[in-house]
């Protein structure tokens, strides 16, 4: 009965309540078209996204301008219909990480605008038709693909020095980059399937192999770091000499690079999200001191979010400190682990991360609420953030020192090994060196303590209490192995990063190494 009810109403069209919906909303807009005052801003939030896509804004109205059809739009005012394109074109060109979303314009811009001038072709593919196997034209498409791997492979820079010629999946992935830009902009059935590229892709590969050997095709990937070195790190001394600078153990900054060190030892948050790129400001996703909160006791219904001096004075060893994690690739919306803290226990030793971010709080006092999201957790100066490369100096040149001076430690032929990333990885290291003996830290738990979200990971925390965490993490920030152990527990770790990205290309490169036809 429901069903022909509704055949019979959509064949006598919009009723009268939704005609009255219609003209309500009609007269509220007016002919400005412009929402009337009072409801929420979304064009004034969309506003605020640079706009990349003049040009697809511009190709969307007159489309729909142009369009004749019988569902064609006839709106009142085509100014309304012109500021949802613009809404449009800015939500969905945000819709992506903001990191992965500047490096693929930046290929846009190096790569696929060049190419397509030297090519005489479209930056835009737009015919479906010839993106299907049985068109005449889609080994035009299929080439016009092809060839751009070859084009960005002759000119693309190895990443390390060291390197003969950069690998054929470093043009493999300026290749998805612009892939990506025409699925953004909703060209993805005008896209040939990657499979009919792929032989192109296998036949460089198998030529580079020939040509500089099948070790050269293995993935270079940062390693874990020994927590014996960290541990060397985070125990400096006030005067010591890191590179040309000295040691202030009173200042913003060594107390900021101290205890940012002994965050990332066991929280598995990455650098950016104490960090931003050369140019750009602190932002409301990045981690502030408003991110950071104090549970006495470990006890969430005791949390102080605006901490006094009076009361950090107070905290003692076994209260935690709960961190936010940021914004990540795995969680780009905040949606997933954004409410469920980091928790670290305090211990007053220099090692202690909790220890280190009360040491901040206390000698560098911020309590409002509205200053602490103003606030970046760590920076070179109290109210700036830290850039990447400012991180990257510093952490080469503490390496250097540790393996000039303690080279039973670490020998300075390893220090390219390590990076910001090498501390997530050994977080998941030592969670694996714990679940040899505890059986209730399983992949799913170590991939929920690094927040890689997959359904598993996501329900761990649903069972874990502050203390099962901040006692976890601190297990695992005692954990002690050494290079060669480190190699074999992160050989046998869960993924935690989008290496499963690049594991096909892996897979290719070693089937290939094997191969003798």
């Amino acid at each position: 009965m429901a069903s022909s009810y509704n055949k019979r109403a959509s064949a006598m069209g919009p009723t009268r309540r939704h005609v009255t919906a219609l003209a309500n909303s009609a007269m509220a807009e007016g002919h400005t078209g412009v929402p009337p005052s009072g409801t929420p801003g979304a064009y004034a939030v969309a506003r605020t996204i640079p706009a990349t896509n003049s040009s697809g804004r511009s190709a969307l109205f007159q489309l729909i301008q142009n369009d004749t059809s019988a569902m064609a739009m006839r709106p009142r005012n085509w100014t309304t219909i012109r500021r949802f394109c613009d809404m449009q074109l800015r939500f969905q060109a945000s819709s992506g990480n903001t990191n992965t979303e500047r490096a693929d314009w930046g290929h846009w811009r190096k790569y696929w605008v060049p190419y397509c001038l030297e090519v005489g072709s479209s930056h835009w593919r737009e015919d479906p038709d010839a993106a299907q196997p049985g068109h005449l034209l889609y080994q035009r498409e299929v080439s016009i693909w092809a060839w751009f791997l070859m084009f960005v492979w002759e000119r693309i820079k190895p990443r390390s020095k060291r390197d003969p010629h950069a690998k054929p999946a470093s043009a493999h992935q300026v290749l998805l980059a612009i892939r990506r830009r025409h699925k953004l902009r909703g060209l993805k059935h005008c896209l040939p399937r990657m499979d009919a590229i792929s032989m192109v892709l296998r036949g460089m590969t198998a030529a580079f192999r020939d040509q500089y050997g099948p070790e050269a095709l293995l993935p270079a990937r940062k390693e874990p770091i020994p927590y014996s070195v960290v541990d060397h790190m985070l125990m400096l001394q006030h005067g010591e000499m890191v590179g040309k600078e000295r040691v202030d153990s009173s200042s913003f900054l060594w107390h900021s690079r101290l205890g940012l060190i002994a965050v990332m030892k066991v929280s598995g948050e990455r650098k950016s999200s104490f960090a931003v790129r050369s140019g750009e400001e602190h932002s409301i996703t990045d981690a502030s001191r408003a991110t950071l909160v104090w549970l006495i006791d470990g006890d969430a219904q005791r949390t102080i979010m605006e901490p006094s001096l009076a009361q950090l004075r107070l905290l003692k060893p076994g209260d935690v400190a709960g961190l936010s994690p940021s914004t990540s690739k795995a969680d780009q919306m905040g949606d997933k682990y954004g409410n469920f803290l980091i928790y670290l226990k305090l211990d007053f030793l220099p090692t202690n991360a909790a220890y280190r971010l009360l040491q901040i709080e206390i000698n560098f006092p911020v309590q409002s609420r509205a200053d602490r999201k103003r606030m970046p957790l760590f920076g070179p100066t109290l109210g700036h953030p830290f850039t990447f490369s400012q991180l990257d100096a510093f952490l080469a040149n503490l390496l250097k020192k540790i393996a000039t001076e303690r080279p039973d430690l670490l020998q300075m032929k390893d220090i390219s090994r390590y990076s910001w990333h090498s501390f997530r990885i050994s977080l998941a290291c030592s969670l694996r060196s714990l679940s040899l003996h505890d059986k209730t830290i399983d992949d799913a738990t170590i991939q929920a303590f690094c927040r890689w979200a997959t359904p598993d990971s996501l329900k761990v925390y649903a069972r874990l209490s502050v203390h099962d965490y901040a006692d976890i993490i601190d297990k695992a920030g005692k954990a002690t192995f050494n290079s060669v152990q480190a190699a074999t527990l992160w050989k046998d770790a869960p993924y935690i990063d989008d290496d499963h990205r690049f594991g096909w290309m892996e897979s290719l490169a070693n089937t290939l190494a094997s191969s003798t036809d």
